[in-house]
């Protein structure tokens, strides 16, 4: 049978060196021996070949010009892959009967959809499209990988499209899952298929230009971590998440994620959109050896408007590990005015070292929930609506930090701008500065009993604004009364807050040095004297109290029963001693 030429003259095919997804693809050198491969699905090497002269040969020479020309194996028409054994770097060639050939863009494999009209290095008929997507993935794979690019059309998925690096952070390879657009380029996943595109094996993954549909649990995009030591417990780092559109059921019926992210790290995730579904974006952490983070996510929107009750906008979460430092930009969410318990943004576990910068957030239950343990979370919102019944942030965790340029009430609403249960009084909550806007008929209410500063709220319409709302510029600490066990010698935690009490002081007893103050520090103790009258004894020597000299002098003296007594003393760190500036009995009456 006749042979194929491939390759062609100067003129029609010289490889020079290009970039391709911000990567340099190096040149043709002259006389660089290359391998041939078969370009077809599943291709295998291809070692009958001659040269342009007709001498048999099992590789591809290049002349002093960095051109190839060659024949294929005998009988041979389809493209061929030629490759450089030391970079891994391939270049397809088409073939002709008798004139010069052609090239395609290097690493790139296209994959056809159902209808398309374009032939490319895999065609799919729209069953089980997923199977030809891999099997391009995984020839790039086995390669220096590349570019899988999908024309546009639909892809219908019966199994997730695996996007898959080798176990192992030493092993740097990029594979590149290409689209014609979100509205051009569709994945529609199927009911019951665990995901769309899936992350994983420490895999540098660049998913672009796509449209995904999504229903009942199935989630868009996955990254999943694997339990490999050498693989960092990675799922995918240094990688990229870009131009996404993820579309749900629009029925509220759907539970999974647009994206789910598990062990993800240094990534960039930007413009995504996501509608119609319960669920918009998580990030987690599932291993105890590994802190996942270090992303900035930019540009996003998610749209919950259908979604069912306690669906999350975003979701951060560590069931193991430490889910931080991550930035979040310009990501936006709404929600359905009439499904109660959906969250923006949440944070679970040990979320830490996060920022939101100019977010916005609508029609929510709650704009931002902070668990226990969850800290450091920084969050300057743009804007809140808060409906009835709404909270603009529940802090359960401690050391974060809630602004908003405008929390606007809606007419009638009755909200909890703060709702604080933090219980570590060392690292207390700020909130502020946040204008305040309460329409006709609106109560705005907050819980700051536990440990929170509010600073530099504004507030301005017909509605009513807690008085505990009303500080204005410069910072107010509510504080909890710390209650301390009655004994010979009263004991006191000074790291605990700065009001402490003893109920009920049934006999003569001594105020002991308190641990753990610091300079500068003010407490006041509250002794109610029990079952006759009692007489305080404040401790001496290096930590305790030292009563003021000369007129007027602070004495103690005893306290009759029912009564009580407050003792308020400053700490002063170089003398080691708390200096009483005032004690005062007040009757029971």
């Amino acid at each position: 049978m006749a042979r194929t030429l491939y390759g062609g003259a100067p003129a029609d095919y010289v490889a020079t060196a290009q970039s391709v997804g911000g990567y340099q693809v190096p040149a043709i050198a002259p006389g660089m021996i290359l391998t041939a491969w078969s370009a077809l699905t599943g291709g295998s090497a291809l070692t009958d070949l001659q040269t342009a002269v007709g001498a048999a040969s099992a590789v591809v020479t290049a002349d002093v010009n960095g051109r190839v020309l060659f024949y294929g194996p005998d009988g041979f028409t389809a493209d061929i892959w030629v490759q450089d054994p030391n970079s891994g770097v391939r270049y397809r060639i088409r073939g002709t009967s008798g004139g010069a050939g052609g090239a395609s863009l290097p690493n790139t494999l296209v994959v056809s959809a159902n209808g398309s009209g374009i032939v490319g290095a895999y065609n799919c008929d729209g069953t089980a499209d997923d199977v030809e997507i891999n099997a391009a993935l995984a020839a790039l794979r086995a390669g220096a990988g590349g570019t899988v690019l999908l024309t546009a059309g639909v892809y219908n998925l019966a199994a997730p499209i695996l996007v898959e690096g080798f176990d192992d952070v030493d092993v740097e390879q990029d594979l590149y899952l290409r689209g014609a657009g979100p509205k051009n380029t569709t994945l529609n996943v199927a009911g019951g298929v665990n995901c769309g595109v899936r992350l994983t094996k420490c895999v540098r993954a660049h998913v672009w230009d796509l449209g995904l549909t999504i229903g009942g649990t199935s989630d868009g995009i996955q990254a999943v971590a694997t339990a490999t030591p050498a693989a960092g417990h990675r799922s995918a780092w240094m990688s990229t998440i870009h131009r996404i559109q993820v579309l749900g059921s629009f029925a509220g019926t759907d539970s999974g994620w647009a994206l789910d992210l598990d062990n993800m790290f240094r990534a960039t995730i930007s413009d995504i959109e996501v509608n119609g579904t319960t669920n918009g974006m998580r990030f987690s952490s599932s291993h105890a050896d590994f802190n996942p983070g270090d992303m900035t996510v930019s540009r996003c929107f998610v749209d919950l408007y259908t979604g069912a009750a306690g669906g999350a906008a975003y979701s951060l979460e560590s069931n193991a590990g430490q889910q931080n430092q991550n930035l979040f930009l310009t990501c936006h969410s709404i929600a359905n005015p009439a499904t109660t318990g959906m969250i923006a943004w949440r944070f679970i576990g040990a979320t830490a070292h996060i920022r939101l910068v100019n977010c916005n957030v609508e029609q929510f239950g709650t704009a931002a929930a902070i668990a226990s343990a969850a800290y450091d979370i920084d969050i300057d919102f743009v804007h809140v609506t808060l409906k009835n019944g709404s909270v603009l942030a529940d802090l359960d965790g401690y050391g974060s930090r809630v602004r908003c340029g405008l929390a606007y009430v809606e007419p009638s609403a009755t909200v909890l701008l703060i709702d604080d249960d933090n219980t570590y009084s060392a690292k207390p909550n700020v909130a502020g500065p946040i204008s305040i806007y309460a329409d006709t008929g609106s109560t705005v209410n907050a819980d700051v009993a536990d440990f929170a500063v509010v600073r530099d709220c504004t507030y301005a319409g017909p509605g009513t604004v807690a008085a505990a709302l009303k500080v204005g510029p410069g910072v107010k600490m509510q504080a909890p009364t710390i209650a301390l066990t009655d004994a010979a010698a009263i004991a006191t935690d000074a790291s605990l807050g700065s009001y402490f009490a003893v109920a009920a002081m049934a006999g003569n007893r001594t105020l002991g040095v308190p641990t753990n103050a610091s300079d500068g520090q003010e407490c006041t103790w509250r002794l109610t004297a029990s079952g006759g009258a009692r007489t305080p004894t404040l401790a001496t020597g290096t930590g305790g109290f030292v009563l003021a000299s000369g007129t007027p002098t602070v004495t103690v003296s005893a306290i009759a029963s029912g009564s009580t007594a407050e003792i308020t003393a400053v700490y002063h760190g170089a003398n080691q001693r708390w200096r009483v500036s005032r004690y005062q009995i007040f009757t029971a009456t």
